[in-house]
């Protein structure tokens, strides 16, 4: 049986990876942006995934990087740029200690 744990902050997210690292299965890591629409329109959120299977467990995190108005270009901006930023924190942990990054979600059926 497998089982999931979901992660809010990179920090943990990369330390769980860091003390469990032989068990990553395929040294692999992947990672996505997700922007989620609200029923309001013109409003959504923007959100860095990633996720690795270690043993039987699907790690994930979910981190959330702000908020997208329609016309309100700065708000993008800064959303866009701390989703880069998280991408970035994660992408050079992962090199660090060896792990591939892939750049789309795992997902698994």
């Amino acid at each position: 049986m497998q089982t999931s744990i979901l992660l809010f902050s990179v920090s943990e997210f990369l330390d769980y990876l860091e003390k469990n690292i032989d068990s990553i299965e395929g040294e692999m890591v992947h990672i996505t942006t997700l922007f989620q629409a609200e029923n309001r329109p013109a409003i959504g959120h923007l959100y860095v995934l990633a996720k690795a299977k270690v043993g039987n467990t699907l790690v994930q995190l979910e981190r959330y990087c702000g908020e997208i108005r329609e016309g309100e270009q700065h708000s993008e901006q800064l959303a866009r740029e701390k989703a880069l930023h998280i991408q970035r924190k994660i992408e050079d942990k992962c090199h660090q200690l060896g792990l591939l990054v892939e750049r789309a979600l795992y997902v698994e059926k």
